[in-house]
């Protein structure tokens, strides 16, 4: 029984001292990870490992496991045209993102929820979601948009 208890408070200890780089945001979806290093992995409290990623280290692959804080100004056209794409990048923390002109333009597969985005500038956002699958509502033309 003692045996059980030191291995509960040293896993508890591991854990808090592996995590705190990692943590989920003010609204409980965004993962936040701007202490640690590029490459670095941890589990920001959702039972998910996201890996601190540089830019262009982002592919389809990887992007539902990214975490995206420190990555700033123009965002890279990371799937642009990719019609199978469709993964959940509502965690992504996209507050020092810039430019983010065409970023899923052509992802005719994408029906995912950004609503939780948070952004803090103003940005360029020019056919972000431009002829996606959309969950949102219809648009004037009757289009359906992710919701943003």
């Amino acid at each position: 029984m003692k045996f059980n208890f030191f291995l509960f408070l040293y896993l508890l200890f591991t854990s808090i001292i592996f995590a705190q780089n990692f943590y989920l945001g003010p609204n409980g979806v965004t993962c936040m990870c701007p202490g640690a290093e590029f490459g670095e992995s941890g589990d920001p409290g959702n039972g998910i490992i996201f890996t601190k990623r540089f830019a262009n280290d982002i592919t389809v692959q990887n992007a539902a496991t990214t975490c995206t804080s420190g990555i700033s100004g123009i965002v890279p056209n990371w799937f642009t045209g990719d019609t199978t794409f469709n993964e959940d990048i509502s965690s992504w923390d996209v507050s020092n993102f810039e430019n983010m002109t065409n970023f899923l333009s052509g992802c005719t597969s994408f029906n995912q929820n950004l609503g939780n985005w948070q952004f803090q500038y103003w940005i360029l956002m020019l056919g972000l979601v431009d002829k996606t699958g959309g969950s949102g509502e219809k648009d004037d033309a009757g289009i359906n948009r992710p919701v943003l």
